[in-house]
């Protein structure tokens, strides 16, 4: 005879049992620690997340959302048309190799994440524990603080303290957000004044987003550029982003900023052209030879581990005339080495270049989600929009100006997750007639 459990205490178990699960997921970024190479890199969570994934697809009950599932199809088909290219493109075998595991791990990161993180607390447990263990994986062998800072510790920062936060006091959602908005303006000081010049302007827009929600009027006017007007929205975004980056011109210009950023940007600084504007095109030669690439073949990617001496040439070209001494030095030394690898130095275009349209796509739709997510995270109506706002910007640097690889395949799939849930979030809200969702699973929507 089955022994029913009075409601309390079942209650009580399935509380104990949650508590249980984020603690566990709080923790499993630990395992990244651990890295090893094995036809490229391979981190300690994706062995993990290959030892749960039969034990996920077996034993689980639970499907995935009609969004997952979408991204999980076109991951797979990302995956295929790259084996075809390979082979018709006749790429070497290391090359090969190394280009199918980083879209496998990419897909392994994203499926596992996807059925481990249902709940929001969930997913701020995983967070805190991932923005821990991010600087380490992120920095040098050799550790220097402001390359560090750059690479990881100013981008962890914000995350770490805005996740702890908010597990620890979920319901002074506004409250947090500024606090949160108050370090991420310390944040982006210190990125600042350590140049570190994505940081500060991904610290920088967060703290202005987050700063803006918190009084009616300036959440009313971010709602009317986020939400119903974001073309003009973006354009207000682009003028801020303008103007964050004079800023830092005229102050490392004027030595305010110390030498370092003085002669970092005399060497990265193209003449001739507006100042922010010349900035950026001389701290991105790469763009140059990924464009070339793409016009030649815009539908059929080049291969994985895309190596060529003709469209390196085209770096070199970039960087001889808007590089700093020692980029001219370095490419030099490549030049005869065989057949160099082809720089892209971003997840959109370099996916274009090596699979095609497909990865195009991917990274387009991700933006897109990240975007929707944003929209909907203006009114602070759960805990996981804090966390949208302090990433989206950070995010959408690394996919249009980040190599994808290595850890970033872990960063990309947490936050495409996370940008998955709150659209949802908002979804169930919208057909329900709710103004402020509880945050349940998201799995039981759609």
């Amino acid at each position: 005879m089955p022994v029913s459990v009075p409601p309390s205490e079942a209650a009580g178990l399935s509380h104990s049992n949650d508590r249980f699960a984020e603690v566990l997921l709080a923790l499993l970024p630990l395992s990244n620690l651990y890295n090893a190479s094995f036809v490229g890199q391979i981190f300690g969570i994706e062995l993990l997340f290959f030892l749960l994934l039969p034990v996920l697809l077996l034993l689980s009950r639970r499907g995935l959302p009609n969004s997952s599932r979408t991204t999980v199809k076109i991951l797979a088909l990302w995956f295929l048309i790259q084996i075809a290219t390979d082979i018709a493109q006749d790429i070497s075998l290391g090359d090969l190799l190394r280009g199918w595991a980083k879209l496998l791990a990419f897909a392994l990161d994203y499926y596992v994440l996807s059925k481990l993180l249902t709940t929001p607390r969930r997913l701020l447990a995983f967070l805190l524990g991932w923005s821990v263990v991010y600087p380490f994986n992120s920095s040098l062998e050799e550790f220097d603080f402001a390359t560090d800072w750059k690479f990881g510790i100013g981008f962890a920062i914000p995350i770490a303290s805005a996740t702890a936060l908010l597990l620890l006091l979920p319901t002074r959602i506004r409250l947090i957000a500024a606090l949160v908005s108050v370090i991420c303006l310390a944040d982006a000081l210190a990125s600042l004044a350590l140049t570190a010049r994505n940081n500060f302007l991904s610290e920088f827009v967060a703290a202005v987003l987050l700063g803006s929600t918190l009084l009616s009027p300036t959440r009313r006017i971010l709602n009317i550029a986020v939400v119903r007007h974001p073309l003009a929205g973006a354009a207000g975004g682009l003028l801020a982003i303008y103007l964050a980056g004079l800023t830092y011109v005229t102050l490392a210009e004027s030595g305010t900023l110390g030498t370092t950023a003085y002669e970092k940007l005399q060497t990265q600084q193209v003449r001739g052209v507006d100042p922010v504007l010349g900035l950026f095109i001389g701290g991105r030669s790469e763009y140059n030879t990924s464009f070339v690439a793409i016009k030649d073949s815009p539908i059929v990617g080049h291969g994985s581990w895309f190596r060529s001496a003709y469209y390196y040439s085209y770096y070199v070209d970039s960087v001889h005339q808007y590089g700093s001494p020692e980029q001219i030095n370095f490419v030099d030394s490549t030049v005869s080495i065989g057949e160099p690898l082809v720089p892209t130095h971003s997840h959109l275009f370099g996916s274009w270049v090596e699979s095609g349209i497909v990865g195009a796509v991917f990274w387009l739709l991700a933006l897109w989600t990240s975007i929707r997510a944003l929209q909907r995270s203006v009114q602070l109506s759960s805990t996981i929009h804090v966390i949208v706002i302090v990433t989206f910007f950070q995010f959408v640097w690394n996919v249009l100006f980040s190599p994808f690889g290595g850890s970033a395949r872990l960063s990309a799939a947490v936050l495409i997750v996370l940008y998955q849930m709150t659209c949802r979030s908002n979804d169930r809200v919208s057909r329900s007639g709710e103004t402020d969702p509880a945050p349940t699973s998201p799995t039981s929507a759609n």
